[in-house]
């Protein structure tokens, strides 16, 4: 079929349906619904050989088994002067090139039961920001000449190259998902992001660059992991990020102390609020949407990882969290954390780690399979906090030492900060730290308390979760709880 105008118009789309296949359409443009599958029967070969536009864009739909005509010279999806503005539907294979002179838009999808094969088949677009799909390997070349905002995801491998953007502007802003069918999937040639003389993404599947440099987006092999040069402050294991406490916990100005002069008219407290933004290569979700899918684990002094569950204080539950998309505006991939501001916490090292089994999991998202699929390591992100109980942006142990008088009674804590005297050491060793919290930790959860010190440290009447966060903010350097 080969008429010298339009097929159809953009008011009035055509229906062209047949049962075992169709050869050829060209057309200066094609508004049409286009299905060689109507009717047909198993053994049908329900392919089509060419959709081609000379002169503008192909708007509607195509359903087909395969792409797959005799001339690969010519034959495929050619839409020469416009975007290729349809869902697209093969149910086996794409055998012959595809040619789009404009875009994939937004809400459209292109999927491809199986793979990208085919003897000289390549997939070239202006610009992808819908949905290319495929359930099997992309096993010929794929390039998108602009801004790749959209999403294409591979169920099986990722076998041959793959280019995005051009050298003035990255092209990643959107999601590359291999092996999403949660397999054997591997991601085995190289992703260039900035034209094809760019360098390949490095060391795949895991590389270093960041989100910032790539365009915005990323490419992730199922089940994903964290993205340690994109989080804020990026992950250093040897070096962790340090903040105040008071910072970190988004507190204020002391509205009971009087460390700091309070104005009628406050300042800007001398810091900002701060929190930690934990980057994916690829989409997460909490498998409850009530629980923070992480902990976060003290880290002694002696670099003991305080990691038990059953006896152990998960600070996550004193730490408020988000998912936030990524700049595509779709899936999310960062998770925020930050302190809450109710419960101080205890200066020292933490770690986060994902919650990788039971009923509140990190997952990998965007799947083109019904799976949970935890994310694919065991990662630690450590960050460590300082105490500054006068919130003046400096550790408490460097204004002592500037001026000893602020500690009068030698106990290593500013002497304002302290206000009424309670008893916080549990464990009766002479200090109050993470041991005490753990101590009553165990005693509220039902075990021992040889100390016989009162569990209901904020003396309301219950011993339960509170009166954990009300220990863990004192020692943090907060109030006392009402005597």
């Amino acid at each position: 079929m080969a008429p010298n105008g339009d097929i159809g118009t953009e008011a009035f789309a055509n229906y062209i349906l047949a049962k075992r296949s169709i050869r050829r359409i060209t057309a200066r443009a094609i508004w049409a619904d286009i299905d060689s599958t109507f009717g047909s029967a198993p053994s049908d070969s329900s392919e089509v050989w060419r959709i081609a536009t000379t002169a503008g864009g192909f708007t509607g739909s195509l359903t087909a088994k395969n792409i797959d005509g005799a001339t690969p010279a010519s034959d495929g999806i050619i839409v020469a002067g416009g975007d290729l503005d349809a869902d697209i539907t093969i149910l086996n294979e794409v055998r012959n090139r595809v040619q789009v002179s404009g875009a994939l838009p937004a809400g459209r999808t292109m999927y491809v039961g199986s793979s990208l094969t085919g003897s000289g088949t390549t997939m070239n677009f202006g610009a992808l920001a819908g949905t290319l799909a495929f359930g099997g390997n992309i096993d010929k070349p794929i390039t998108v000449n602009g801004p790749m905002t959209g999403i294409i995801a591979a169920g099986g491998s990722l076998t041959q190259p793959m280019t995005l953007g051009t050298a003035s502007a990255p092209g990643l802003e959107g999601l590359v998902l291999l092996n999403d069918a949660a397999g054997g999937g591997t991601w085995a040639a190289d992703i260039r992001v900035a034209g094809p003389a760019s360098p390949p993404l490095s060391p795949a599947p895991y590389y270093s660059n960041t989100d910032y440099s790539v365009g915005g987006g990323s490419v992730a092999l199922v089940p994903t992991r964290l993205h340690g040069e994109s989080c804020a402050p990026p992950r250093n294991q040897t070096t962790p990020p340090v903040f105040g406490s008071a910072e970190f916990c988004n507190l204020g100005y002391l509205t009971r102390w009087t460390c700091l002069p309070v104005p009628a008219t406050p300042a800007p407290v001398p810091y900002g609020s701060a929190d930690l933004r934990l980057t994916f290569y690829g989409p997460v979700f909490a498998e409850d949407p009530t629980v923070c899918p992480v902990y976060v684990w003290y880290i002694d002094p002696q670099g003991v990882e305080h990691n038990d569950p059953e006896t152990d204080v998960d600070y996550a539950a004193f730490i408020d969290w988000s998912l936030i998309p990524d700049s595509s505006g779709g899936f999310a991939r960062t998770l925020i954390l930050s302190g809450r501001d109710q419960t101080q916490l205890i200066a020292g090292r933490y770690r986060v780690r994902p919650r990788l089994n039971g009923g509140a999991r990190l997952l990998s998202d965007g799947l083109l399979v019904t799976l949970d699929v935890p994310v694919g390591e065991n990662f630690a992100y450590d960050f460590q906090l300082y105490m500054d109980c006068n919130r003046n942006g400096v550790d408490d142990a460097a204004d002592i030492a500037a001026n000893p008088t602020l500690d009068a009674d030698m106990d290593g804590r500013i002497d304002c900060c302290a206000g009424p005297n309670c008893l916080t050491d549990y464990t009766l060793d002479g200090n109050s730290d993470q041991d005490d919290v753990s101590y009553l930790t165990n005693v509220i959860s039902g075990g021992e308390n040889p100390s016989g010190l009162d569990p209901d440290f904020n003396h309301d009447g219950n011993a339960d979760q509170d009166d954990i966060a009300a220990l863990i903010d004192v020692i943090g350097g907060g109030d006392c709880p009402n005597l």
